[in-house]
């Protein structure tokens, strides 16, 4: 394994061990080997992403605004795909909350929805809907605009907002702090 060296220094009597190169080597190999174990069988507590199907759709459940998988709490992405292949949908969760931007889409492929969330979901306060925050996007499945806009830190609608219909037409709206403002040209 090793061997003690001594010497004097200056009136000082010094003792070390050296340390046979293959015996560290072996050990740091050994300790690597452990470190990469682990963090594959714990993931290093690192979200997960789970398709929903047939078999683990009854896994998810939903109780007073907290998603849970197989009766925890779920930290993830959600995910679910048309028969075709095509991604229906992508969901955040954070400790069982909407978390995250979370985007669907129509079987064509064609983005549908885009909306961003505060960690904790949505939900309604005195009619408005509340803890969106950020941009807002829908589409209809040809790709015109449906509705794109900005919420503000309150979830409320901020600024100019886009309403389209199916054949491309569109307005503009503003609005503050949720309140509509004017029709703009």
């Amino acid at each position: 394994m090793g061997f003690f060296h001594r010497f004097k220094l200056f009136d000082f009597e010094i003792t070390y061990i050296l340390v046979k190169f293959d015996y560290m080597k072996n050990i740091f190999f050994k300790l690597g080997f452990i470190l990469i174990f682990s963090s594959i069988l714990f993931g290093c507590g690192s979200p997960t992403t789970i398709e929903i199907n047939k078999e683990n759709r009854h896994y998810f459940t939903e109780k007073k605004k907290i998603v849970s998988f197989k009766g925890v709490p779920f930290t993830g992405t959600k995910i679910k795909k048309y028969d075709n292949g095509q991604l229906k949908f992508e969901e955040h969760f954070l400790d069982g909350k909407y978390s995250g931007t979370w985007e669907s889409y129509y079987e064509n492929g064609q983005l549908k929805e885009r909306k961003s969330f505060r960690d904790g979901g949505e939900y309604y306060e005195n009619g408005r809907l509340k803890n969106r925050i950020g941009s807002y996007e829908s589409y209809f499945d040809n790709g015109n605009i449906k509705d794109k806009g900005e919420y503000n830190e309150n979830g409320e609608k901020e600024g100019i907002w886009i309403n389209g219909s199916r054949d491309g037409s569109n307005f503009k709206q503003e609005y503050q702090d949720g309140d509509f403002i004017k029709n703009i040209k």
